[in-house]
């Protein structure tokens, strides 16, 4: 199927890009970390899809086997824009249950993207359907108290606190690039 997924894995994959700015917030969850979530700097800087493609958030990466049934056993699906100030049991679980919403809900996996996101004019994006990932945590926090299905994977309780917690951190980072990267070197 689209992008060599089978059809479940396509509405995985789908429900997992329809809430990728929610989890951002839960995956890139330190100031620091957008330093890393943009065009060529190590990680993605789009909400797309692609196959072998490093630029994209989800990027498929095909098995390595000329025979079909291996090749497709083979192929993983890796989620991106995630680094190691996230909770492993907190993005595991934030990715079970946006897979599970483009189940439920059916949602279709756009195209695949064939090239560097970067590399296509605004219009091109605009018309893949093609986004930037939020740019900074306060826009990611932004983005999952603005989505209706990430907002209802926590309790109130948590959602609330851990939004509060967020936002006094992005409030009180440091506007030195090089300070922040140290204290969160020295903290992690």
């Amino acid at each position: 199927g689209r992008a060599e997924l089978s059809e479940i894995a396509q509405r995985c994959a789908a429900g997992i890009l329809d809430n990728v700015d929610a989890l951002v917030a839960l995956t890139a969850l330190a100031p620091v970390s957008y330093a890393r979530l943009g065009p060529h700097h190590w990680s993605c800087g789009f909400k797309v899809i692609g196959v072998q493609n490093r630029e994209a958030a989800l990027r498929v990466v095909l098995g390595a086997s000329p025979d079909p049934v291996q090749r497709a056993k083979g192929t993983n699906i890796e989620f991106r824009p995630v680094d190691a100030v996230a909770s492993p049991y907190m993005v595991i679980g934030a990715l079970v249950r946006a897979a599970m919403s483009g189940i439920d809900s059916g949602v279709a996996l756009p195209e695949p993207a064939t090239m560097d996101p970067a590399d296509m004019d605004e219009a091109t994006r605009a018309a893949h359907g093609i986004t930037a990932l939020p740019a900074t945590l306060d826009a990611a926090l932004d983005a999952l108290e603005a989505s209706g299905p990430a907002k209802e994977w926590f309790s109130d309780r948590m959602l609330s606190v851990y939004l509060a917690i967020k936002r006094w951190e992005a409030t009180n980072a440091t506007a030195d690039p090089d300070a922040a990267f140290t204290a969160y070197a020295r903290a992690y």
